[in-house]
């Protein structure tokens, strides 16, 4: 952007307000992909997420898709001494000047990364790629349970309050509400009708309560990944 488009503050408050977006949402995809195999590379199916070494486990994997072949999107269920973050230099900005077309390239860096700590502190849940993905076949709150369960078992630390966290795609969130609400597919809920505003009230107070969960939506997930069974 040329400065003589705007004053310099109005200038300055927008590349920084954008390069602070790029550098914390590629920092969330990369610890989201630490938290599956301690790497910074996406796992390339999801049967390999079987709970030993620094892959987490798939609690859903053999029945996420009626059992069937798919492509999944991995939320997460975690305590929160599951991993650690570290950086080695704050963010940086470098500013070139382009001569040819009048304008300024501003690229923004930082040195920082997540590592495992106790990788049997987290734990993944499957649903099916997508929005409006099949409800009946994907994700559900009982494999949100059994995660919670499982790092029960495992002696992992709540946080200050008794919960773990999930973070979630938003398919994910849509079949988790479809199942509240009845909508959709799945017609399986007892609760009956809801408001969108409602629905959210009731899973994170009476669904987060029982399940001992605090819920996060995320675009920054690791998604799209082959799971053969």
């Amino acid at each position: 952007m040329s400065l003589e488009d705007g004053q310099f503050s109005v200038v300055q408050q927008g590349v920084t307000t954008r390069l602070s977006r790029s550098i914390a949402q590629a920092t969330d995809q990369a610890g989201f992909k630490v938290m599956l195999n301690n790497t910074e590379t996406a796992p390339t199916n999801g049967n390999v997420l079987v709970g030993t070494g620094a892959n987490v486990e798939l609690v859903n994997q053999s029945t996420i898709n009626g059992g069937a072949n798919g492509n999944i999107d991995l939320n997460v269920v975690f305590s929160n001494e599951a991993m650690t973050y570290m950086d080695k230099r704050l963010p940086t900005v470098k500013v070139q000047d382009d001569v040819q077309y009048d304008r300024y390239i501003f690229t923004g860096s930082v040195r920082n990364g997540f590592a495992q700590l106790r990788p049997g502190f987290i734990k993944a849940v499957a649903s099916l790629n997508g929005i409006g993905a099949n409800a009946s076949l994907t994700c559900s709150l009982n494999d949100f349970a059994i995660a919670v369960a499982k790092l029960r078992d495992a002696s992992a630390p709540a946080d200050s309050s008794g919960f773990y966290y999930a973070a979630v795609t938003p398919g994910c969130e849509l079949s988790l509400a479809g199942e509240l609400a009845g909508f959709g597919t799945l017609n399986t809920s007892t609760i009956g009708s809801l408001s969108d505003i409602g629905n959210r009230v009731l899973l994170e107070s009476i669904i987060s309560e029982g399940l001992g969960i605090r819920w996060v939506r995320s675009n920054n997930l690791v998604e799209n990944v082959t799971n053969t069974i």
